[in-house]
């Protein structure tokens, strides 16, 4: 199978998809709510949805073996790792999606905390996938004994990286913080916040983009690549810039799933993506019946797991992510690097 990540279409691919979601945002608002389009965004553009692909990866036939080779190295378990970390936010989540009726302040304190922690995972969780990728497009061909991001851990892409997810956090925290404070003054500043964090993740953007570009040996590839950045200047000013880059995205994340199950057979490839991608899609569902529910008597105790559950399993591929792309790992340098960066692939 070829190296999907070095193929035209997967720098070209998100493009229909955008246009499409904008299309059915501005265009035919008679018909769709912002929850509806945020539902397709989620699942036919894979914003969420992709988070099962993650699981995925741990069910190859490839994965038992690195994951004895981490027990080996003496690295933390990460079967008894996702069952206490699913097990803590499956109770969290269902108390949240339990109590949505009441309020408190220590209710909305605890809420407003942990969606500002969520926040900043989602932003670094996504962006950082940006700069893997962008350095997997730099670099082409890698031995999978030495890390894919070595050379640029150090480097400035680092540093831009850092900045953006310091710029890109600030709208979205604030205006949460309002949510459940309403201070006057966020209120009355929350446009400003919102138009000077576009600015500074402008100008980062350009700056990175230009930073590639000159350093790389098929500048117009990074160029096009890193362009997509220019979507996460849209959240501080629009409702669907959040769903435009996480479309993004999730797009990208399958053309790193396709990668990754590229050494297993055809049949195994179609079983798992269609079988994660349809669980996806009907907890996905559950999650928007969820938010739909005519909130003047509680949720049905059903619902309320089925929406529990998805949050959990969306955040905890943060987790599952961080311990299967962390390349400074031997073992997962032969697992995940060897199938991102096949041995043989030319460069870009």
């Amino acid at each position: 199978m070829p190296h999907v990540l070095s193929s035209r279409i997967f720098l070209l691919f998100p493009l229909p998809f955008i246009a499409l979601l904008l299309a059915s945002a501005y265009f035919d608002t008679s018909r769709l709510d912002f929850q509806t389009i945020d539902f397709v965004s989620e699942t036919l553009f894979l914003g969420s949805t992709h988070t099962y692909l993650s699981f995925g990866i741990l069910l190859l036939p490839a994965a038992a073996q690195w994951l004895r080779e981490r027990r080996s190295a003496g690295r933390n378990s990460v079967a008894w790792t996702s069952v206490l970390l699913c097990g803590s936010l499956f109770a969290f989540f269902y108390w949240r999606g339990a109590t949505t009726l009441q309020t408190s302040l220590v209710r909305g304190s605890i809420i407003m905390i942990t969606d500002s922690i969520f926040i900043l995972l989602l932003l670094h969780h996504t962006l950082w996938q940006v700069k893997g990728i962008s350095l997997a497009l730099s670099q082409g061909r890698q031995a999978p004994q030495r890390p894919l991001a070595e050379s640029a851990l150090k480097g400035s892409i680092h540093t831009y990286f850092y900045w953006l997810l310091f710029f890109a956090s600030w709208h979205p925290i604030a205006a949460t913080v309002h949510r459940y404070t309403k201070l006057p003054f966020l209120k009355e500043h929350l446009k400003l916040i919102g138009m000077t964090s576009l600015t500074c993740m402008l100008i980062v953007i350009a700056l990175l983009i230009y930073e590639r570009c000159s350093t790389s040996k098929t500048p117009w590839v990074q160029g096009i690549y890193l362009a997509r950045l220019l979507s996460w200047a849209l959240i501080p000013i629009s409702k669907y810039g959040a769903l435009i880059s996480l479309s993004i995205h999730g797009i990208e994340y399958l053309f790193v799933m396709f990668q990754i199950y590229s050494k297993e057979s055809k049949y195994l490839l179609l079983k798992m993506v269609v079988g994660l991608l349809g669980i996806a899609f009907l907890m996905r569902y559950a999650v928007l019946e969820f938010n739909k529910w005519n909130w003047q008597e509680p949720a049905p105790i059903g619902l309320l797991f089925l929406y529990a559950t998805a949050l959990t399993i969306g955040t905890a591929h943060y987790y599952w992510d961080r311990v299967l792309f962390s390349m400074k790992h031997p073992e997962t340098r032969a697992f995940t690097g060897s199938r991102l960066q096949p041995s043989g692939d030319p460069p870009l």
